[in-house]
This record gives structure tokens, C-alpha cells and sequence, in this order.
């Protein structure tokens, strides 16, 4: 991750000078050579995603984002992604609401509880109103 938010604060900065955005690049090349994704735990494959999702977006976003760069991440994410896929699905712990009672049928509510996100229900005709009424 420390390579990523690396990446990620100087692109921001605008301040991404040439020897550190390739250091930056040979870091993370380095690091798509030592992985062997169908070796590694599901919880690695999901890190190194990230921290690869990360260097690309602030290679992108600073504009500097090489072909042979690019190339080797899409391919490292595609590897971690078959090698994700023969893990099987991502275990998530959430808590389900029950069905909703008849008089319950035409109100938002929640579906799904889970420790990241939210699966909200919104029945046709409910509107989220943005402005504040002053009450």
C-alpha cells in the first residue's frame, strides 16, 4: 500500500519528477514479477490489487502512465482475477433483514447490513430530496 499511496500523493501534488515516477513504475514491476497469484491467499490477491489499481490511477491521473506499464498491470489484475476465481466466491458476513411485512411492502428499507456497505431498498415513488427545508 505504501507504494501506491506513494504514487497516489505526488500525482496529486502534480509534483511526480521523473526519477521518482520511475522508481515508482520499477517498484511495482518488480512486484508483478514476484507474485505468483494462484499461489497466494485470497486476502494477498486482494492487496496487491488494490496497491495495482492504486499506481495505475496515479500514473493516469499524472499523465504518465507508459504502454509497458499499463500492459503489465492489466496483465498482473487479470491473473489475480483468474487466480481469485478458482478461490471461489469471497465469503461475506452481512446480516439479511427479514421480508418485509405488508404494511412494510411501499417504505424504504434496509436489505442488507454489511460491515463495508449498505444495500438499500427504495420502492418506485420515494424520493431523496437534497434541498434543505429549513425545519
Amino acid at each position: 500500500q505504501n507504494l501506491s499511496n506513494s504514487a497516489w500523493a505526488f500525482a496529486t501534488l502534480q509534483e511526480f519528477h521523473s526519477p521518482l515516477r520511475d522508481a515508482i513504475a520499477n517498484a511495482a514491476l518488480r512486484q508483478i514479477d514476484s507474485l505468483d497469484a494462484f499461489a497466494a491467499a485470497r486476502s494477498e490477491l486482494d492487496e496487491f490489487a488494490m496497491e495495482l489499481l492504486g499506481v495505475a490511477w496515479a500514473f493516469d491521473h499524472a499523465s504518465t502512465f507508459t504502454p509497458e506499464l499499463q500492459r503489465r498491470v492489466q496483465a498482473a489484475l487479470l491473473d489475480i482475477g483468474r487466480a481469485m476465481d478458482q478461490h471461489g466466491p469471497a465469503t461475506v458476513v452481512g446480516v439479511a433483514r427479514p421480508p418485509p411485512g405488508p404494511d412494510q411492502v411501499d417504505v424504504p428499507r434496509i436489505e442488507l447490513d454489511l460491515p463495508d456497505r449498505l444495500v438499500l431498498h427504495k420502492p418506485p415513488g420515494w424520493e431523496v430530496d437534497t434541498q434543505d427545508t429549513g425545519e
